[in-house]
């Protein structure tokens, strides 16, 4: 490390220096998002793959929709991840395959609002 000091130029290290440290600061604040949501998926996407901070701000804003004065609450989350959203038929699944818990077909029925029809599916078809 001092070789790479001594040889670089200062505003190099200077600019490296503040790429790692926000680099280091949202990778940081998006994995713990993700664990305290139980994000397995996420967590491994998240820790291997490096875009400077940039998956990781698209996680915490627009995959999960944190409000920049949540971003710091150390309040656990309750329920499972795939509590966000309204549940459709096919949410089971895929909520299923990112968490890792079993689907959640109770609340997908519940609210799940069938077209009446007339006659038979055969009929229908």
């Amino acid at each position: 490390m001092d070789l790479f000091l001594q040889t670089r130029d200062p505003k190099t290290v200077a600019i490296f220096a503040i790429i790692v440290l926000w680099t280091v600061f949202w990778k940081g604040l998006a994995l713990w998002h993700s664990s305290r949501r139980d994000n397995r998926i996420w967590f491994v996407i998240l820790l291997i793959i490096s875009t400077l901070g940039i998956m990781e701000i698209v996680y915490l804003f627009f995959v999960i929709k944190l409000k920049p004065n949540e971003l710091f609450r150390n309040e656990k989350i309750e329920g499972k991840a795939s509590d966000a959203g309204e549940p459709t038929m096919s949410a089971p699944c895929i909520r299923t395959l990112l968490s890792g818990r079993p689907p959640d077909l109770f609340s997908s029925f519940r609210n799940f609002a069938a077209l009446p029809t007339d006659g038979t599916v055969i009929g229908a078809l």
